[in-house]
């Protein structure tokens, strides 16, 4: 039992650490943020994701003109990263849509949004999903 208690604490320390990596949360206020606004189909299905989403600045309001571009990684979770990155296109108001490629298998998936602004700077957010067969 001695030997079984911290090998529980660690698969225990190690889920709550993956299950925080993921959150479909925005960043914290006072920063840039982005939400995941749909997917298309959804639930998701293995193949080409139709994705919107929403950049805010600190004050919540878009900020369309301070962006460069918006592009989407999604990546199979524990899996070597080796996805292609698609370009979104602004709706205006904020919201850029876009396609994701999750045609390699179901499962876990993360779909990292990356805003690149006109000033350098990039405000980066992961979403986890699961892609159904």
């Amino acid at each position: 039992m001695k030997q079984l208690a911290p090998a529980l604490l660690a698969l225990l320390i190690a889920s709550l650490l993956f299950a925080g990596c993921g959150s479909n949360q925005p960043t914290p206020a006072g920063d840039p943020h982005i939400e995941l606004i749909s997917l298309a189909p959804d639930p998701p299905k293995v193949g080409l994701l139709d994705v919107v989403v929403r950049v805010l600045g600190p004050d919540g309001r878009p900020m369309d003109e301070q962006i460069e571009r918006v592009r989407i990684v999604p990546e199979m979770v524990g899996m070597p990263s080796h996805t292609v990155e698609n370009l979104f296109t602004s709706q205006g108001n904020g919201l850029y849509s876009g396609q994701a490629d999750v045609s390699a298998l179901g499962g876990p998936w993360q779909l990292k949004v990356i805003v690149e602004l006109k000033d350098k700077r990039a405000i980066e957010q992961a979403f986890e999903i699961v892609v159904q067969y």
